[in-house]
């Protein structure tokens, strides 16, 4: 498997070249006492590890980042659209650096175009693509369901008043 490694800068974290993984490595754990995250290039999935043992690691596509970029230049608050044309868009595309900033719980993504993507921490936890999570939220947008039978009479308004 193919899997980036970490490196330990002040707060935060930074994704660097191939080698053996720091991110399971219990010295950068205490160091850091929160977040910590791994990209596997080859799946092309960003882990995140919250340093809250209650909760369950996130799994993140990274095309699927890109897409949902949060940026002014990608999304537009007030209509809760996305503002870049999928012609545009590269499902390919990778990560070359991550960065974990605990004290503002932000996650930060470079990606291979260039442009720098900002997520917040609590913004990653409730998207996670861990099968429970998406069960949570299929659950959450299924709506309740109403049948009726043949006895279930359509309401008539008069149009002509």
């Amino acid at each position: 498997m193919a899997m980036a490694t970490l490196r330990f800068i002040g707060r935060q974290i930074v994704l660097g070249k191939q080698g053996p993984g720091l991110a399971a490595s219990s010295t950068l754990r205490r160091a850091l006492a929160t977040t910590v995250g791994s990209v596997d290039k080859q799946k092309r999935l960003l882990t995140v590890r919250w340093s809250d043992k209650s909760r369950r690691d996130s799994l993140l596509p990274l095309a699927w980042l890109r897409d949902n970029c949060q940026c002014s230049g990608c999304f537009h608050p007030d209509t809760l659209s996305r503002l870049q044309l999928m012609e545009n868009f590269d499902p390919k595309i990778g990560a070359d650096s991550v960065q974990f900033d605990d004290a503002s719980k932000t996650c930060s993504v470079t990606w291979s175009d260039g442009h720098v993507s900002t997520y917040k921490y609590e913004w990653l936890m409730r998207r996670s693509f861990d099968s429970e999570s998406q069960q949570q939220r299929s659950l959450w947008y299924s709506g309740k369901h109403e049948l009726w039978g043949s006895d279930y009479v359509i309401r008539r308004h008069p149009f002509d008043q």
